[in-house]
């Protein structure tokens, strides 16, 4: 299938595993690393302007985009979140995992900070303001290393010299991400093609 979607982007690593795999299945990617009220002014942006058909995304906010387009989102996984802290340890065993609290979370922190023996604190944050006050609190409370999906967060605790650990996508989730945009695509080009039709009828 030839069609231009729109892919919205928490971090670098992500943008280009997305565009690549979206290009492998023939489609034709937008990319802009966005989250929050930006992903979303992206997203409506995209949409006046006609340039996609349907939005790829991941990061703080993309569960909750409100745009008439198709949105599919990469959510965080546990063993995506398990990965990150595994190489974290490299740095400390006490590990700050910092998450927007709107965003499902499908693992358990504390599941996961016993079975890698470390001592894992979930902060939760509602917007930029509240992302970076809450890395200040993990350094504040002795945090050695963080561990986040949010490309803003990885670039601001680098600034404040404390180490910080992407939690990236993977590529399985990420190929099944850009099938179900196919499936969604198809399926509202059937939906307008069948009101176009009973339009010309009833006209």
């Amino acid at each position: 299938m030839r069609c231009r979607i729109g892919i919205l982007s928490n971090e670098p690593e992500f943008t280009a595993l997305a565009r690549t795999v979206a290009e492998e299945h023939g489609l034709e990617p937008v990319c802009e690393e966005a989250i929050l009220g930006r992903a979303q002014a992206v997203a409506r942006r995209w949409e006046a302007e006609g340039r996609v058909e349907a939005i790829l995304a991941r990061g703080a906010g993309a569960s909750r985009l409100s745009v008439g387009l198709p949105v599919i989102t990469v959510e965080v996984s546990g063993y995506e979140v398990a990965e990150a802290v595994h190489a974290a340890r490299a740095h400390g065993s006490r590990i700050a995992l910092v998450d927007h609290e709107a965003e499902p979370r499908s693992y358990l922190p504390e599941r996961i900070g016993e079975m890698l023996g470390v001592e894992l604190r979930l902060y939760l944050f509602r917007n930029e303001f509240g992302l970076r006050r809450q890395v200040l609190r993990a350094i504040r409370q002795g945090a050695q290393v963080l561990v986040t999906a949010a490309g803003s967060g990885i670039r601001l605790a680098q600034q404040l010299g404390l180490p910080a650990v992407p939690v990236t996508a993977t590529r399985p989730a990420v190929e099944a991400a850009v099938r179900r945009v196919i499936d969604a695509v198809s399926r509202a080009r059937r939906a307008e093609a069948e009101s176009r039709l009973a339009r010309a009828v009833l006209a």
